[in-house]
């Protein structure tokens, strides 16, 4: 906690460094600092900007960043106990949710068969809805980017939207018919109100295109937003 931001950044990249220097053959996987404490704290926002110095190490030739720490913080900011007992050191299932985190990644780096086929044309991307989404929306202030989770089981989909650093928009009502699928996501306003935003869409392959329609002081609103799967 005494160390600065520059002295965590620069002494990660002293160790990339000396990697790379002494192991120039290897390849390097950087992982994001994991986030800490139960609730957002300072802590948290030194982390953050730790990770947003050391993800410019990574040049995907020899160092490849990846960056799942939202994976151990819940809708409303906090971490589960589950999780991290003690808010720092992960438990069983942590581990378990570090290791599915890093697979692909794994598997891209090193070149094992789901590399080839993906070389090759061939298709290897996971069925339905399931994984991990970078979600888009064109708004009046700029292109809106964010993470999108979601599940599919049969006609079932459940998921979060990420809002900010700390905050996660759980799905409701998830359902799926064929490539098609609906589902509701809210959020509270400044002013107490609750927004719902009701979601349909089409999956195709790795790409989702869909409409956000909702009702704003009494004005409906549509929008529409894609997603690529990651």
């Amino acid at each position: 906690e005494d160390n600065t931001v520059e002295q965590i950044a620069d002494g990660v990249a002293a160790i990339v460094k000396q990697l790379r220097e002494k192991l120039p053959q290897t390849k390097v996987l950087l992982l994001a600092i994991f986030p800490r404490s139960e609730n957002p704290s300072p802590q948290r926002g030194k982390v953050l900007q730790v990770n947003q110095i050391i993800q410019k190490l990574a040049d995907d030739q020899n160092v490849f960043w990846i960056d799942f720490g939202y994976k151990f913080v819940n809708s409303v900011g906090t971490i589960p106990h589950d999780l991290m007992p003690d808010y720092l050191h992960l438990s069983r299932r942590g581990y378990e949710i570090w290791a599915e985190a890093i697979e692909d990644k794994l598997s891209a780096v090193l070149g094992d068969t789901r590399l080839k086929a993906e070389q090759s044309g061939a298709d290897v991307s996971p069925a339905g809805l399931t994984g991990e989404w970078a979600w888009t929306m064109d708004t009046p202030n700029g292109t809106v980017t964010a993470p999108l989770i979601l599940r599919q089981d049969g006609e079932k989909v459940t998921g979060k939207f990420r809002r900010d650093e700390n905050r996660w928009l759980e799905i409701e009502n998830g359902k799926v018919n064929g490539n098609e699928f609906s589902w509701i996501v809210k959020r509270d306003r400044p002013n107490g109100e609750t927004m719902t935003y009701e979601m349909t869409g089409k999956v195709e392959g790795d790409a989702i295109t869909a409409k956000a329609r909702t009702t704003l002081d009494g004005n409906e609103t549509l929008k529409e937003w894609t997603a690529k799967r990651k």
